[in-house]
Parts: C-alpha cells; sequence; structure tokens
C-alpha cells in the first residue's frame, strides 16, 4: 500500500475532508499572521461550506466533491439568490432576502484563494474556480464633494509646509477633473497660466485632450511656482525635487482631508467639478 506521501505526489489527489483542509488553511493563516477578522470571517465561510453540503446538497464533507464546478455553481446560485426559508439554516429578514452583489463577489473570492492554498498543498490538481465567471459588481457612483466641504479641503491644504504646492494641487484637481497620475504627469510647458488650460498627453487610454481651469486655480498655481528656484520640468516636485508621484498626491489629500474632516480622497477629486473660486 503506498504511504500518504506518494499519494499526495500522484495524478489523483486522495479524498480529503473539505473541513480538514480549509482548518489547515486557516492555521496557515494564524501563522502568517491574518487579522483576527480575517480569520473569524473565514471560518464563518466554513460553517456556511458545511452546513449547505450537509443540508442542502446532501453531500459528505469531501474536498474533491466540493471542488466540481457543478457543485460550486449551485453554491454560487444558493449564496446571491433570495430564500425564502433562509440561507445556512437562518431564517432571519437578512438571510431570506438577495444579499448585495458583493456578497456573492466576496464568496467567489474567498474561495478562489482557499482553492489555491489547496493546489499548492497538492491537495488539488487545479483551482476549479478558474473555470468559474466571477459575479460582477455594479460600479457605484461616487458623490462629489460639495461647497462646503471643498472650500474646507482648500483651506486644509494650504495649511502645512508645502502649503502652496498642495493647495495649487488641490484646486487643480477640484476644479479641473483630471485623475490622479494625469495632474502629477503634467510639465510645466502643459500648462497656460494665462488661459486656464493645460495639455494632457499621456491621458487614460494615451490620447491627448486639454482641460480647463478657473483663474482662483491659475493664481495658487502661479503662486506656487513663484516659490520654486529649480530647473525640473514638472508642474509637481516631492520633498526631495523630484517629481510628486500618484502615490504622493493621493497621501497629501489624504492629509488635507483628515486636517479639514471631510470624507475625500484624490479620486473623489477626479469627480467633484467647478468648486474652485
Amino acid at each position: 500500500m503506498p504511504n500518504r506521501a506518494s499519494a499526495l505526489r500522484s495524478s489523483e489527489p486522495p479524498e480529503f475532508a473539505l473541513s480538514t483542509a480549509w482548518n489547515r488553511w486557516l492555521l496557515d493563516g494564524e501563522n502568517a499572521s491574518w487579522s483576527p477578522k480575517t480569520i473569524h470571517d473565514r471560518r464563518a465561510y466554513l460553517r456556511q461550506l458545511t452546513y449547505w453540503l450537509a443540508n442542502e446538497k446532501q453531500l459528505p464533507d469531501d474536498l474533491q466533491q466540493f471542488a466540481d464546478p457543478a457543485v460550486l455553481r449551485e453554491l454560487l446560485s444558493y449564496v446571491r439568490s433570495e430564500r425564502p426559508a433562509g440561507r445556512w439554516g437562518n431564517p432571519t429578514p437578512a438571510c431570506r432576502r438577495a444579499p448585495q452583489p458583493e456578497t456573492a463577489n466576496r464568496f467567489w473570492r474567498e474561495l478562489r484563494t482557499f482553492f489555491g492554498w489547496a493546489v499548492t498543498q497538492e491537495l488539488l490538481p487545479r483551482n476549479p474556480m478558474d473555470k468559474m465567471t466571477r459575479p460582477r459588481l455594479p460600479e457605484k457612483p461616487i458623490a462629489p464633494l460639495d461647497a462646503d466641504a471643498a472650500r474646507r479641503l482648500l483651506e486644509a491644504a494650504g495649511r502645512c509646509r508645502r502649503g502652496r504646492r498642495d493647495v495649487a494641487l488641490v484646486a487643480l484637481y477640484l476644479d479641473s477633473g483630471l485623475r490622479c497620475s494625469e495632474a502629477v504627469n503634467l510639465r510645466r510647458e502643459d500648462v497656460d497660466l494665462a488661459t486656464g488650460s493645460a495639455l494632457v498627453v499621456r491621458g487614460k487610454c494615451g490620447r491627448t485632450r486639454s482641460v480647463f481651469f478657473g483663474a482662483h486655480t491659475s493664481r495658487l498655481l502661479r503662486a506656487y511656482l513663484a516659490t520654486r528656484r529649480d530647473g525640473e520640468p514638472w508642474l509637481f516636485l516631492a520633498e526631495g525635487g523630484e517629481a510628486l508621484t500618484p502615490a504622493g498626491a493621493a497621501q497629501l489629500v489624504k492629509r488635507a482631508a483628515q486636517r479639514a474632516r471631510a470624507r475625500a480622497n484624490v479620486h473623489r477629486l477626479h469627480h467633484t467639478f467647478a468648486l474652485v473660486d
């Protein structure tokens, strides 16, 4: 009789309990310093999975049978659809109605991560989720900042050591609708302060376009550039004199939003127009 090590190396992995594999995955996660919330949530997923296998499918606690794409499709359908009697043996209203799209999407992600681990442990020959279509999430509209929040953000951006740069950048984001990377990729030669325009030559999908901003933003940019004594071509510079990066821009907006007590980030500014005066 072959020993267990040789069985795991064979082309047909042996029968293995789903719950045993899942708990070993969690143990590896604890050793990898997963957060307590991640451990807690993934234990809850295991309870739901074992309930579904035993009570909804009448299948044994077996990893191989659970990894069948047909079984997984039924599971995801169960997760995302309305259940008058409730899901997971829970009759509460939240478990009877159809869940939010994020619920099925996250279930899919967790299963894919678990099965990926199982493949690395040679418990499965391949990840069955590779054949499964990921549940789509509807795009959530991003609410723009209101005028008061935009005013507070601009005031807060100016209250720091690099205030002239920061307030000019925040004003440009608010006024022009530029994306994070588009603004930091601007060169001085791309901006015409007299006409209040900027040429974006590295925009999304590689297109070139012009964007426009108001007189107040022009004044803030002019005041910032008046402090510059360098020959760098970039419109916005970081502390060390190099071009400001998208990550750096996102951080300065985050810090300004914290000072302003405004729920804002650089992506939200892209969706906010004509609030600078």
